[in-house]
């Protein structure tokens, strides 16, 4: 308890608007049917949040994946499991070419958008930001 009441401040996150932000502004960008292949917690989490609250109505189709679970059988299977409609390629013992595939295998059906440009996307992909820029934190640095 002694350490919860001396560090609060520090660590209080409830004014930090980013997440909240980061998600509206980039799901608002996206097609209803997208697939978001995200990367980092931060990012996946307050897309998957929001997602499932404020655009579920808006976007029913839209699939947010986070890249680095793809090499994991059960995330492969949940996600054909979610999304019927989305094509998951079996993992084959490297990553890159894991996100290479699976969005190969579904850009013909929707929109596919990167959180980031990957350096590990194949050159055949053509890449261009869209969306809004990256957005500064509002939290008072500790």
């Amino acid at each position: 308890m002694w350490a919860y009441g001396s560090n609060r401040a520090a660590v209080d996150a409830s004014k930090d608007l980013t997440p909240y932000l980061y998600a509206q502004r980039n799901l608002a960008a996206v097609e209803p049917n997208a697939l978001i292949v995200s990367e980092y917690d931060g990012r996946t989490f307050s897309l998957w949040f929001y997602k499932a609250t404020d655009f579920k109505r808006s976007h029913p189709q839209l699939a947010v994946a986070y890249k680095y679970l793809l090499v994991w059988p059960w995330y492969a299977h949940q996600l054909a499991h979610v999304y019927p409609w989305l094509r998951v390629p079996a993992y084959k013992g490297d990553l890159d070419d894991m996100m290479n595939r699976f969005i190969a295998r579904n850009v013909d059906k929707r929109p596919v958008y990167l959180t980031r440009l990957d350096p590990g996307l194949a050159s055949v992909f053509r890449a261009e930001p869209v969306g809004y820029p990256p957005i500064r934190s509002t939290a008072s640095p500790a």
